[in-house]
């Protein structure tokens, strides 16, 4: 499947669960069929693999086989938050339907909201590495104070990593920083409990030394996490647990500030009820630019393009997802870490 010519993407109609939409259940189905049409209204040359099970689909397998450029693959086993598999048939399943159709080329990438603990398993069974990988980071992006956004890994794949590891992660971030988001020389830092050369650890301040001789990235050091959030950060690097928690905690830091909000417009007199009616549509608008549906998490290291998005992400998520795994393939980002990762291993 050569680079720009027509291609076919995986879309995981399965992974996920049912989530509130204005005071109604909207099923996963509905949802990914949503932001598949948007996709392909924006994508003319893009072709969708669609799996799912035909039971949890609410009668949509009709409109997904009719779609001149769909094709949808029944697959009757679900896949459960916890990452097991009704009857342990997860040959059965949507999501090793496409992991399997991406490991022998017949589509260019997948995107999915299934639990990470089925995700990293399946795609460690059946796709190949990049040479010298022995540990796929999670890559992800995340929103600045100014909405241009960082790119954070690892968040949530290895939860010790040796100082190669984080430099490799480091050029990772470096390539997809300025494929994806268009930063000539990205500044990266690696996450610690303060700026100064002694902080971190072993680990970071090796990766760091390895890094400052990179004439093609901008190495910051250590940098906190306020650092990323005022965008004087491009890519932050660090261990799949410290990663993840600190994601956890910022997406927990935003839920308890609009929780706040809204109590404090809502509750007491009407003059506050009247600003709280007024507020509603500028409140909304920085809800949806802060949502988590606007991002895809990319298990990085493998030869092909694999994202998920979070198990109750909506319409939007289906329609990012497809548009981020779409333009890593179109720009041939994976050749592009495999040639810097090669290089940095000689």
């Amino acid at each position: 499947m050569a680079i720009g010519e027509g291609y076919t993407l995986g879309l995981d109609a399965d992974g996920g669960d049912t989530i509130p939409v204005d005071g109604k259940d909207v099923p996963l189905g509905a949802r990914a069929y949503a932001g598949a049409i948007r996709f392909l209204q924006e994508n003319p040359s893009a072709r969708l693999h669609v799996a799912g099970n035909p039971d949890r689909l609410e009668g949509l397998v009709q409109k997904f086989q009719e779609h001149p450029r769909m094709t949808f693959f029944p697959s009757p086993c679900h896949i459960k938050s916890d990452g097991s598999v009704r009857g342990g048939q997860r040959k059965k399943t949507a999501l090793y339907t496409l992991v399997e159709q991406l490991a022998e080329g017949k589509i260019a990438g997948v995107y999915t909201q299934a639990s990470n603990k089925a995700v990293v398993p399946f795609s460690s069974a059946a796709l190949s590495r990049i040479e010298g990988m022995t540990h796929c980071p999670i890559l992800t992006e995340l929103p600045t104070y100014d909405l241009s956004g960082y790119v954070a890994l690892d968040v949530g794949a290895t939860t010790r990593c040796s100082e190669q590891q984080l430099y490799e992660f480091a050029l990772i971030g470096g390539v997809y920083a300025r494929e994806a988001k268009k930063i000539a020389r990205p500044r990266i830092a690696f996450l610690a409990n303060g700026e100064e050369d002694n902080k971190g650890t072993d680990e970071t301040r090796g990766a760091i030394q390895k890094l400052r001789r990179h004439p093609e990235y901008e190495c910051l050091g250590h940098r906190e996490p306020e650092h990323c959030l005022e965008g004087k950060v491009d890519v932050i690097v660090t261990d799949g647990f410290d990663g993840n928690l600190a994601i956890k905690v910022e997406a927990a830091g935003a839920k308890l500030l609009g929780h706040r909000i809204k109590q404090r417009l809502t509750s007491g007199s009407m003059l506050k009820k009247i600003a709280a009616y007024i507020l509603k549509p500028e409140l909304t608008a920085v809800k949806a630019e802060l949502s988590s549906d606007r991002f895809a998490a990319f298990f990085m290291g493998y030869r092909s393009v694999l994202a998920k998005g979070h198990g109750k992400g909506g319409a939007d998520a289906f329609y990012y997802g497809l548009t981020h795994v779409s333009n890593a393939y179109t720009s041939d980002m994976l050749s592009k870490v495999s040639a810097a990762l090669t290089t940095a291993n000689r």
